[in-house]
């Protein structure tokens, strides 16, 4: 989910979340409607998941 291998380190998971989170913020979705909108925030949980996810394995 959030394009980074599985041999990086810490800091290439948290580089990549927080590209990712910062582009599917919800205060940066309010200009979308609808479908777009709803497909934004199931991302946005999606990599709180895998963040979550690999901060728990990695420590």
């Amino acid at each position: 989910m959030l394009g980074v291998h599985a041999g990086n380190s810490l800091v290439e998971f948290k580089k990549a979340y927080r590209h990712l989170s910062n582009l599917f913020h919800p205060d940066k979705l309010d200009k979308f409607d609808g479908i777009l909108k709803q497909q934004a925030k199931e991302n946005a949980k999606l990599i709180n998941i895998a963040w979550e996810t690999i901060q728990k394995k990695l420590k």
